[in-house]
């Protein structure tokens, strides 16, 4: 059994006789999920498909296991990204502890920490200095709402009530996590929140920090919208062209060909490629970027030539080092170039032309 496995047999709850599952650096009973040591998941509720999964990565290793994790899981769990504990500790997930299950008391500790995850995200608003700071994380209250849903009640308003009989329920800490709780339940805006847990004017003073940063940003798009303009004008420019004449821009090296039409061109050949002088005249050069002597060049010219003409193909063939796959109809296939028949009789043509000039 390898990690990927394990993950997938983990998720479906399907452990060994042991009530377990193992591999060199993955672990899991019926509950835990390790990578070496770390829990990085639990399974809260077999049932219901209830999971909570480490949004940290770790090392690169573990980085692998939760990728074998998010994998096998499926889209009737509810799962849910956070850590509990600071990076080098070995319980940054571990919600329930030996023998404990997923009950009300377990909920609203959950719900508690959620909010207070919400709650980091304000409070980031009052010396918050990056553009991201204004979006305010919530995607945690919609998890709270599902667990609602499949638990029953309204679990923000559980934690609000059941808030007031914990042993800090009078802290500071604790009161304006109640206050935001609320005013999320009212609907209340980011700006209104913020203001009403840090003092007036905390969101204010946060949009007038990060307003060079938006104006940036939007210079940014402005200019990201005008190069995009230039594009399509330049691509509406050769969409004009006949084949022939970006054929003609190709060869005289023009950089600035989009590559979805010089692709389209070359297609019209029949093959996948064209062929050019180097700028140097010394060699002939592929539109993907190969290049033989014109000894060789010709040197092939007179293979092909003989197969067109007898209607055969010699297995074994190397062109400029390449293994020649194939000719038929007219296409020659070596590695990953397909050369037209008459492409090449224009490229020689061309070459004698300048010999004999």
């Amino acid at each position: 059994m390898n990690n990927r496995e394990l993950a997938h047999r983990w998720v479906h709850g399907m452990l060994n006789t042991h009530g377990e599952l193992n591999t060199t650096n993955m672990h899991a009973d019926n509950v835990n999920l390790r990578s070496y040591r770390t829990v990085i998941a639990q399974c809260l509720d077999r049932t219901r498909n209830v999971f909570i999964v480490i949004d940290e990565c770790l090392t690169p290793s573990t980085a692998k296991h939760l990728s074998h994790l998010h994998g096998a899981l499926h889209d009737r769990c509810l799962v849910i990204k956070t850590h509990f504990s600071e990076s080098g500790a070995y319980d940054h997930v571990k919600l329930l502890g030996i023998g404990e299950t997923f009950d009300r008391h377990k909920r609203l500790e959950l719900v508690g920490h959620l909010l207070s995850r919400i709650y980091s995200s304000y409070e980031n608003v009052k010396t918050g200095k990056k553009l991201s700071t204004e979006n305010i994380d919530k995607r945690h209250l919609t998890e709270i709402f599902t667990l609602g849903r499949i638990y029953g009640g309204n679990l923000v308003t559980d934690w609000i009530k059941h808030s007031l009989s914990l042993p800090n329920a009078n802290e500071e800490g604790t009161k304006d996590l109640r206050k935001m709780a609320r005013m999320l339940l009212d609907e209340k805006s980011d700006k209104e929140i913020t203001d009403a847990l840090f003092g007036a004017g905390t969101w204010d003073a946060m949009q007038k920090r990060i307003a060079p940063l938006k104006k940036a940003r939007n210079s940014r798009k402005v200019n990201e919208f005008l190069e995009h303009q230039r594009r399509l004008d330049a691509e509406k420019r050769y969409r004009e062209m006949s084949y022939e004449d970006i054929f003609k821009a190709w060869r005289n090296f023009d950089t600035k060909i989009p590559y979805n039409i010089l692709s389209e061109a070359i297609a019209s050949t029949g093959g996948n490629v064209i062929l050019r002088f180097s700028k140097s005249g010394d060699y002939i050069e592929t539109s993907k970027g190969i290049r033989m002597t014109i000894d060789e060049a010709l040197r092939c010219w007179q293979i092909v030539k003989l197969w067109e003409e007898r209607q055969t193909f010699t297995e074994g063939m190397k062109f400029a080092g390449y293994n020649v796959n194939s000719y038929e109809n007219g296409i020659l296939k070596a590695g990953c170039h397909t050369v037209a028949f008459h492409e090449m009789m224009r490229m020689h043509d061309e070459i004698i032309g300048r010999q004999t000039a």
